[in-house]
């Protein structure tokens, strides 16, 4: 059985203390991948993993302005990509968004969080999503 790991997506903590990023192992004789979020402190340690797949991903990790918290989408859920938020503090990912296709886009990510939302498709649900900031979101 062959294994690959590749690092991804990098993103540093608002107070510049951690790094939090993307590690994806590939199963060659299975063919199929897991992405899971790692942490690590910007000086240096050893790194901790956060998020634990077999299959599927976790990526496009974002942090909260006060960084108590990462959003990132996971297709943990019926392998449809869906917002989660994760304390960095420790305990479960809080799935965010309930969409009904798959939750918003990496590129939407890193600006805006969605409001929880189940009606109707992705697509129309995503069309009629009220967007809050990360800010705003981490107050709740």
């Amino acid at each position: 059985m062959q294994n690959l790991s590749r690092v991804g997506e990098v993103r540093i903590s608002p107070d510049g203390q951690w790094a939090v990023f993307t590690v994806t192992r590939s199963d060659l004789a299975e063919n199929r991948s897991a992405t899971n979020l790692w942490r690590v402190s910007t000086a240096g340690g050893k790194p901790e993993q956060l998020t634990f797949v077999d299959h599927g991903s976790n990526s496009t990790p974002r942090w909260s302005p006060d960084g108590r918290y990462l959003f990132f989408l996971s297709s943990r859920v019926d392998d449809k990509p869906q917002v989660f938020r994760l304390s960095v503090a420790g305990g479960d990912a809080m799935q965010v968004t309930t969409f009904a296709t798959g939750g918003p886009t990496s590129s939407s990510l890193p600006t805006a969080i969605p409001l929880r939302s189940g009606a109707g498709s992705g697509a129309t649900a995503l069309s009629r999503l009220a967007w809050f900031t990360v800010q705003k979101w981490s107050s709740r």
